[in-house]
């Protein structure tokens, strides 16, 4: 499975980050950020705003491999020239 989640900024602009996400046995701190995202089950009752603390931080680590590259959003609207961060390795889910 593929998770992609679209973050915009103040001036407009947006960032995607993509995961590629696979089945694990367990939960670990790493991926716990992520198994609690998809429990919320993907409807628009369920969008956050404001000032958060880094989401991430357990999950990418520095030296991690990525592709970074100007794409466009994967459902309508579509708006395209969104700068997209996509994880080369997959982040374990339970």
């Amino acid at each position: 499975m593929e998770v992609h989640m679209v973050h915009t900024a103040l001036d407009g602009s947006s960032l995607v980050i993509g995961l590629f996400v696979e089945r694990s046995p367990h939960v670990s701190k790493q991926n716990q950020m992520l198994d609690d995202l998809l429990e919320l089950q993907f409807s628009p009752e369920n969008i956050a705003t404001g000032l958060f603390d880094n989401p991430y931080r357990d999950m990418l680590k520095s030296g991690d491999a990525f592709y970074s590259f100007l794409g466009s959003l994967t459902t309508p609207p579509c708006t395209p020239n969104l700068e997209w961060v996509l994880l080369r390795d997959p982040v374990y889910v339970a």
